[in-house]
């Protein structure tokens, strides 16, 4: 989680993905890396998202409102095992990483 600005906090605050949408639609509500938190909690009203980071702790993640994912494989296996015709989309840089469909 990044050490400056609000985002982490704003992830860290929020019992769920629900209360962060709460609070950031509050009427009057304006913080520093918002618009950050609103995206990631808006993609997560529509899908899991699992995290792999090797410098960050599983409960890290939780905090942040992620799902932690200590290995790719086993989490990919499980996630279609479940769910055979599940999508899935890996970004191996993250935010960095820009997704498109072919």
């Amino acid at each position: 989680m990044p050490a400056h600005g609000e985002y982490a906090r704003l992830l860290y605050d929020a019992q769920s993905v629900e209360d962060l949408l709460k609070t950031i639609n509050a009427p009057g509500f304006r913080c520093h890396d918002q618009w950050e938190a609103q995206i990631q909690a808006q993609i997560q009203m529509k899908a899991h998202v699992h995290v792999y980071a090797d410098g960050l702790s599983a409960d890290e993640l939780k905090h942040a409102l992620v799902e932690p994912c200590l290995s790719v494989e086993e989490t990919l296996a499980g996630l279609l095992h479940r769910n055979p015709a599940a999508r899935v989309a890996i970004l191996p840089e993250g935010p960095q990483t820009v997704p498109y469909i072919a």
